[in-house]
């Protein structure tokens, strides 16, 4: 079974699934850095070398290759309709919820995220966020706010929800 933490940059995905994969005992995967490994390299920096359009592509590619586990996506795995039909169909889909105001907290002093590179203040993460939330929400299965909650609250209200 796959399982898909999805969610905005900063919701906490890599962390919530790294606690996920040891407290279940399940695989772990996380897209943004296997595209790192493979192509030895930054994400900030792909971007910069590549483009968007061919991260894109390869996170997309990078979704269908893995199985059997906790798959960590990049924010905007969910631009792409046919990778919402994928998840949908091949598994289950966590959406990990923060409001803007806790993702500008995480995020803040954080130059490694491409699409914030730019904007010093932040103002990109609304329109993110309002350009994928419809998306993000018809992709879920479930649901978790993050925000004032450990990691460790978030992982064990999952495990509760959807493994118990």
């Amino acid at each position: 079974m796959n399982y898909y933490l999805i969610g905005m940059m900063g919701s906490g995905k890599t962390t919530i699934g790294n606690l996920l994969s040891k407290e279940l005992d399940h695989n772990f995967f996380d897209i943004d850095q296997i595209i790192e490994k493979n192509y030895k390299t930054t994400i900030s920096n792909f971007f910069e070398i590549y483009g968007e359009k061919k991260f894109r592509d390869s996170e997309s590619s990078m979704l269908k290759k893995l199985n059997g586990g906790i798959i960590s996506c990049g924010g905007g795995i969910i631009l792409n309709n046919d990778n919402i039909s994928f998840m949908k169909d091949n598994g289950i889909c966590i959406l990990l919820k923060a409001s803007t105001k806790t993702l500008k907290s995480r995020l803040n002093g954080n130059n490694s995220r491409p699409l914030l590179k730019q904007y010093k203040d932040k103002t990109k993460i609304d329109k993110i966020w309002k350009e994928r939330r419809e998306k993000y929400l018809y992709a879920a299965d479930y649901k978790f706010n993050t925000d004032q909650k450990t990691p460790v609250q978030i992982a064990s209200k999952i495990i509760e929800t959807i493994f118990l």
